[in-house]
């Protein structure tokens, strides 16, 4: 999930233990989120104002996948039309910070 995301793996990659250099980085999250009966619009929103800025500078940050199923589809639009600010979109599927 995100939040296991921003709590587990960000700290490890700021603390520069995953890698020592990347030349890409990419922040792929959502899918555990969405499929989660608890998730929330508001609750979703909440850690990608926390993590987008705590991600390197580049990152390019992926679409959350609906996985084809329309029981996702509201979850997605709510989860992917969240955008860090001064983030460049770069397509349909992404952006970068």
């Amino acid at each position: 999930s995100s939040w296991l995301l921003m709590e587990e793996q960000l700290p490890e990659l700021k603390a520069g233990r995953m890698f020592t250099q990347a030349d890409v980085t990419m922040c792929v999250i959502g899918g555990n989120d969405i499929a989660d009966r608890a998730f929330t619009d508001e609750g979703f929103a909440w850690t990608a104002e926390r993590l987008y800025p705590a991600l390197p500078a580049g990152t390019v940050v992926s679409t959350v996948p609906s996985f084809g199923l329309p029981v996702f589809e509201r979850k997605c639009r709510a989860a992917n039309a969240l955008r860090y600010p001064g983030a460049v979109c770069s397509s349909a599927l992404d952006f970068q910070i």
